[in-house]
């Protein structure tokens, strides 16, 4: 993935690790000069916010807090794409309390299969928040597409060049 504006984006850093922690990490390394704001939604104590990432930083594990800070975020940002990482599915129904008002919204779940059992109707009125979707695989464009969306699809893949972060060492 290449980053080629501002934006804000709303998902996790290591501790704790995952796919998304570590894909959202190895983007702010790569493109620290884009972000301008990271809203974190998993506490830990030994939190790694990557050395050369300059932007707003806020820690957010409580969902009801976050919907308030993405709000004001949309205001202070505004015109500005927030992009949203998410590991599955099931983290839409979030989208049914946030309010969207003038910014772009993308969207990014990490989990190779979406399984979700809310109504087409539902999903859709949901996914229609967002002004992009980024799929990972076949499996989720056709799910996506299943719903029959009114915003584009755009197939990428969760990696960062390795060339353009430094990887740190790995603890056994």
């Amino acid at each position: 993935m290449k980053l080629s504006r501002e934006i804000i984006i709303i998902g996790g850093l290591p501790n704790p690790i995952g796919g998304v922690t570590t894909f959202l990490s190895r983007l702010v390394k790569a493109y620290p000069q884009f972000i301008l704001a990271f809203i974190d939604l998993y506490a830990s104590d030994d939190k790694r916010i990557p050395h050369n990432y300059k932007g707003e930083y806020a820690l957010v594990p409580n969902k009801i807090l976050l919907i308030f800070n993405i709000f004001l975020l949309q205001f202070k940002y505004k015109g500005k794409e927030i992009f949203f990482n998410f590991s599955s599915g099931n983290s839409l129904i979030f989208f049914l309390l946030l309010p969207k008002f003038n910014n772009d919204w993308s969207l990014m779940l990490h989990h190779g299969h979406l399984e979700i059992k809310l109504p087409k109707l539902l999903l859709r009125f949901i996914l229609n928040k967002f002004d992009t979707i980024y799929t990972l695989n076949e499996r989720q464009a056709e799910f996506y597409k299943s719903i029959k969306p009114c915003y584009p699809l755009v197939e990428e893949s969760s990696y960062v060049p390795a060339v353009l972060v430094d990887i740190s060492d790995s603890k056994k």
